[in-house]
């Protein structure tokens, strides 16, 4: 179901976009300095970024991730299909960050990308081009890319996807990266199936998964699906026990990251 925009929130919609556009630094400082929505893997970057090669931040939103990875990485090249963060990114973001604005799915064409509507308020952090049965939504024709197009000519050693409920479209479109590069990709999940669909597309690739949870790093084979109750989903990302955030990488690399995660966890 696709909302009209109520003057309430065209007026909201306004006054956000005036003050990403004006003052771009600080509202971006803003908004990383609101350490609720810092997740644990955040702090895991060191131990799984290559410094001497690129990053890919799909689904950027404020630029948590890309900000981070840009102390880590090469480049770093942010996709963000929200106009006005985009803008914001290209602003004020590290000066190796570079932002695409648009949506990155299995294909270069064009899709309606779909932001939930709640109490006249635009929940930006959850818009996707899969629309939520039964959502009402303020939906908008965005862009589209491939990773395979976008990045053809980077070596890219981590890639960081969270693209609610996309992340098969993006894997589909980055299938020849990931055999050319060989990256360890932090994708966000949420639903059993998914999980299952996410670990069979990169097993062939001889990928294997992990996640953390309790403070430590767990195979993939040892998710279950009651992880990821709603009863859960509480309280600050880095002390919630909902597991969303998965890891994957060749699988001789994976015991190596592990331990590295290990003693970051540890040491935190």
């Amino acid at each position: 179901m696709t909302a009209a925009p109520r003057p309430d929130l065209r007026l909201l919609r306004a006054v956000r976009s005036g003050l990403r556009a004006t003052f771009p630094k600080s509202v971006h400082a803003y908004e990383l300095s609101r350490k609720c929505w810092l997740e644990v893997e955040e702090g895991l970057l060191p131990a799984v970024v290559d410094r001497n090669r690129d990053a890919a931040d799909v689904g950027a939103y404020v630029g948590r991730y890309a900000v981070a990875l840009a102390a880590l990485a090469r480049t770093v090249y942010a996709f963000e299909p929200e106009a006005g963060l985009a803008a914001m990114l290209r602003r004020a973001a590290p000066s190796n960050v570079r932002v695409h604005h648009g949506a990155v799915a299995d294909r270069c064409a064009t899709a309606p990308f779909h932001v939930p509507v709640s109490a006249g308020r635009r929940n930006v952090t959850n818009g996707s081009l899969i629309a939520s049965a039964g959502t009402t939504a303020d939906t908008r024709v965005v862009r589209t890319t491939t990773l395979d197009a976008a990045l053809a000519d980077a070596d890219v050693g981590f890639m960081k996807i969270d693209v609610e409920g996309a992340e098969r479209l993006v894997l589909a479109g980055a299938r020849e990266l990931i055999g050319r590069c060989r990256p360890v990709v932090l994708v966000e999940i949420v639903g059993a199936s998914e999980v299952t669909a996410v670990r069979d597309f990169f097993a062939p690739l001889g990928y294997a998964g992990f996640f953390v949870r309790d403070g430590r790093t767990l195979a993939l084979a040892e998710f279950t699906p009651d992880m990821q109750d709603r009863e859960l989903h509480a309280g600050p990302r880095r002390q919630m026990r909902f597991v969303s955030n998965f890891f994957f990488a060749p699988g001789p690399a994976v015991p190596g990251l592990r331990s590295a995660a290990g003693e970051l966890l540890a040491g935190s």
